[in-house]
């Protein structure tokens, strides 16, 4: 199940689960990403991705996380130091 962090209109802040098949575990004890979408840009950026279980393991993000992640993100995209891909073509490439 994912879940909608933050952002409405064209920019939404999204907390997808990911199954961690290596442990055998489900959704709910996998990983997190958190994910920045802006649909007027076309733009899909990663902010984060941590486990559920094990020593690097989190519940939750702590509280104001998702918006220092965001802060951080729109600074370094406004300072140059992102890389941009655009996938369709990459992987139009390979074929």
């Amino acid at each position: 199940m994912n879940y909608r962090l933050g952002g409405g209109g064209a920019v939404a802040l999204i907390k997808i689960r990911v199954q961690n098949s290596k442990q055998n575990l489900s959704g709910a004890d996998g990983f997190r990403l958190i994910v920045r979408c802006d649909t007027a840009a076309n733009e899909v950026a990663l902010l984060h991705m941590y486990p559920k279980r094990g020593k690097l393991g989190m519940l939750d993000m702590p509280s104001g996380e998702a918006k220092r992640l965001v802060k951080e993100y729109m600074s370094e995209k406004a300072a140059g130091k992102l890389v941009k891909h655009n996938f369709a073509q990459e992987l139009a490439e390979l074929v």
